[in-house]
């Protein structure tokens, strides 16, 4: 309700647009453990603390998307964008769980190390649920995207987007940053990783995202036990699709 402005129609057609997309195959329990793979590569990531406007920061490597990923054991198996997007989603219910998160998101997108060539192995579908991802299906707001890098063809990347989204969607605070320093001017260096030109080390994202593992796994014990009571975990998807 917050987040559609106290609009209980707008609340009610967010939640049903919720339950239909986790109904989606592959969809209906989206958890750290099934997403690990896709998270390690630092493609997505969530920083600890907000910006300058209090938002929470999801931020986006264009340069780290690789569909041949090691299962950690030195297996190496090909993957998709539709993983990379649950992957994506589950950190989306993460952010949910931050503090003010009920101020709002920001999207921080870095297009280093990213050509148009690789917007390639993206189809058509992909982009349509990315979208659907962010678009009326998921209770939070998109506030702000800072873009990092800007390629020269971000032009053309908008307008491919343009169809699939909603003239409001169009309107969203758009924010161009040519280099980290400048990025520094939105968001603590504290809050930021090194490679964003902050003080975090690449190292945090892993340990972060294990101990989000362990948390999961005693939260999934505990369930067992409350004999089909439901837990504030429960917005992690551990229940099925169904059932919402």
């Amino acid at each position: 309700l917050q987040t559609k402005k106290l609009s209980t129609l707008k609340a009610e057609r967010v939640a049903c647009r919720y339950a239909c997309f986790r109904r989606l195959p592959g969809w209906e329990t989206v958890n750290a453990t099934r997403v690990f793979r896709e998270a390690l590569t630092g493609f997505n990531t969530l920083l600890p603390a907000t910006d300058l406007a209090g938002r929470v920061v999801f931020t986006q490597r264009m340069g780290r998307l690789d569909l041949q990923l090691d299962d950690g054991h030195g297996v190496t198996s090909q993957t998709s964008i539709e993983a990379y997007q649950r992957m994506a989603y589950y950190l989306l219910h993460r952010a949910l769980f931050q503090k003010k998160a009920s101020v709002g998101l920001a999207l921080l997108i870095d297009f280093r190390g990213f050509n148009w060539s690789q917007l390639r192995r993206m189809r058509i579908s992909d982009f349509r649920r990315g979208v659907a991802m962010v678009e009326e299906s998921f209770p939070a707001r998109l506030d702000c995207v800072y873009v990092l890098h800007p390629p020269t063809w971000i032009g053309r990347l908008l307008f491919i987007l343009r169809p699939f989204l909603r003239k409001a969607s169009m309107q969203k605070k758009l924010v161009l940053v040519e280099h980290e320093e400048d990025l520094l001017q939105y968001i603590p260096p504290e809050n930021l990783p090194v490679e964003f030109g902050g003080h975090i080390p690449e190292a945090a994202w892993k340990e972060t995202f294990k101990r989000w593992m362990q948390e999961e796994q005693q939260w999934g014990a505990a369930m067992k036990h409350l004999d089909n009571q439901t837990t504030a975990f429960d917005c992690l998807n551990l229940i099925p699709a169904e059932d919402v």
